[in-house]
């Protein structure tokens, strides 16, 4: 790990967990499928099949692995380069969340498809 990569690491509210689970993606523009790359209770990392506009609020809709329904969210672009984006969680609710971190805890959400 380099320095500035050990630096962005520490400025980070909430731990990630690698993942690997599909995602869509919807824009004022469509719906675009994705893939989950790494999730937290804050944001998440995505693969998408479009390239993402920086500063942009978009809906992502998935399902955890070890839920039945599907999760709708919003959540802001903060980077996006070639494919790859990380976004910021804006609507998950306090409940929501807290379910969110005890599955993280648990590792529950983490079966690699």
């Amino acid at each position: 790990m380099t320095t500035n990569e050990a630096q962005h690491q520490e400025k980070r509210l909430h731990k990630r967990y690698e993942c690997n689970f599909p995602i869509k993606v919807i824009t004022d523009d469509g719906e675009y499928s994705g893939v989950c790359v790494d999730i937290s209770v804050g944001g998440i990392r995505l693969v998408s099949s479009r390239l993402l506009a920086t500063g942009n609020t978009v809906t992502l809709q998935f399902r955890l692995p070890v839920m039945v329904a599907d999760i709708r969210v919003g959540a802001r672009v903060c980077w996006a380069v070639e494919h790859f984006a990380g976004l910021q969680f804006v609507s998950l609710s306090s409940d929501a969340a807290l379910e969110f971190i005890k599955l993280l805890d648990e590792r529950k959400l983490l079966v690699l498809q």
